[in-house]
């Protein structure tokens, strides 16, 4: 029986997020002061960017000390299962071996994710839920045509490589495979 592995994100890449943030807060602070920036200007690029990356940054910051002081993992792999912490539910999201075809490396513009290839019986069962609402509904479908999956794991912030994870996530997947291919 195989420990679990857990994967923590990085406070260090977070860091930059925050200081990129802070960057562009800085400059809507700056247009919103600006006595010869147009009012549109001052609204549209001023105001939104102080709330956006101003709220975005302070939220960061806030979850990533958070996180490393309680020693929150973002991925916990089991031998059957993976977890993904959920930040605003304070919450674990399980994704099990036994309803997944395969994981995939992705890279959507800068951000790389893993893509979760779920077995169609799970698929259609997720997607014909009652449980799961029409948003959810719509934000998978729109997530499939993106990236041909309709969830993946955000893994440009982890203090490991994507690549090393999805390789371990698959590795498991293996295993699970053939352990229930096996005759008791």
């Amino acid at each position: 029986m195989e420990a679990e592995i857990k994967i923590y994100q990085s406070c260090w890449k977070n860091l930059w997020l925050i200081l990129g943030c802070m960057l562009f807060t800085v400059g809507g602070i700056y247009m919103i002061t600006d006595e010869s920036c147009r009012l549109v200007n001052k609204i549209i690029g001023g105001w939104l960017g102080v709330i956006f990356f101003g709220g975005g940054g302070l939220w960061l910051a806030v979850t990533t000390f958070y996180n490393a002081v309680k020693r929150i993992p973002y991925l916990v792999i089991y031998e059957d299962r993976v977890e993904q912490y959920v930040q605003w539910k304070a919450a674990r999201y399980t994704i099990y071996f036994a309803d997944v075809q395969r994981f995939r490396l992705i890279k959507i513009s800068s951000s790389k994710q893993i893509a979760i290839d779920y077995k169609r019986t799970h698929f259609l069962k997720k997607m014909k839920s009652k449980t799961t609402s029409g948003i959810v509904k719509k934000l998978m479908t729109f997530n499939f045509l993106v990236s041909g999956a309709i969830e993946s794991i955000y893994v440009s912030n982890l203090s490991m490589k994507g690549e090393d994870i999805c390789r371990l996530l698959n590795e498991h997947l293996k295993r699970q495979d053939e352990s229930e291919e096996k005759p008791s």
